[in-house]
């Protein structure tokens, strides 16, 4: 008896964390989009535009990217802008 007990419970932990849902489209382009936040720097709505444009402050990283600017290239753009010379 305690045995059918202590199957059923270890079965329903393994079920349980071999079940989660890694593959997700949704979940792996909001890491993406986290990623590239945290590379240009956690920027504000501000530099974003100032760096993009007014237009652009709706892009998502890798339309900014097809835009001529990386996340990861980001803070070198924005002080560029800053300093008058783009």
């Amino acid at each position: 008896m305690i045995f059918r007990i202590l199957s059923r419970l270890s079965f329903r932990i393994l079920t349980l964390r071999t079940s989660s849902h890694r593959g997700c489209k949704s979940e792996q382009l909001f890491a993406d989009s986290t990623t590239h936040f945290a590379r240009a720097g956690r920027p504000t709505k501000a530099p974003f535009v100032k760096v993009y444009g007014p237009k652009e402050a709706t892009m998502t990283w890798v339309e900014g990217a097809a835009a001529g600017v990386e996340a990861k290239h980001f803070q070198q753009a924005l002080q560029a802008r800053s300093d008058g010379e783009w």
